[in-house]
């Protein structure tokens, strides 16, 4: 698979970016508070992400998203990374701490909404 994000560590930011085109569709901040170590599971989740043929298999550090179609969820330590898989590639559409369920379910509706809004504009 090929990952559609650009991360760099050192300012703690997620960045999607459109399939092969370099512009950046989605950027979220996590924050100075985030340690090394969750930004190296961060980074290690998305390499996983990215190296796994089929990363569904680990079902462990990845799951659906009930009542959502093609959202899924990877679980790297305290953070949660939502991404969608789109022709064999996958594309992360929102990035966000553990948090309580309502809030939970409002950024599993965001990032289902970011999907959306790249499969009607694809440029």
């Amino acid at each position: 698979m090929k990952c559609d994000v650009l991360y760099p560590g050192t300012s703690r930011t997620i960045k999607a970016l459109l399939s092969g085109r370099g512009k950046v569709f989605y950027e979220e901040d996590l924050g100075s508070t985030v340690t090394d170590e969750t930004i190296e599971r961060i980074d290690d989740m998305i390499q996983y992400l990215g190296d796994t043929p089929n990363p569904f298999v680990n079902l462990q550090n990845v799951r659906k998203v009930n009542g959502y179609t093609n959202l899924y969820e990877a679980k790297p330590h305290d953070y949660r990374i939502l991404f969608s898989v789109l022709g064999g590639n996958f594309l992360v559409l929102s990035a966000f701490k553990k948090c309580p369920l309502k809030e939970q379910r409002r950024q599993f509706a965001t990032a289902h909404g970011r999907m959306q809004q790249y499969l009607r504009n694809p440029e």
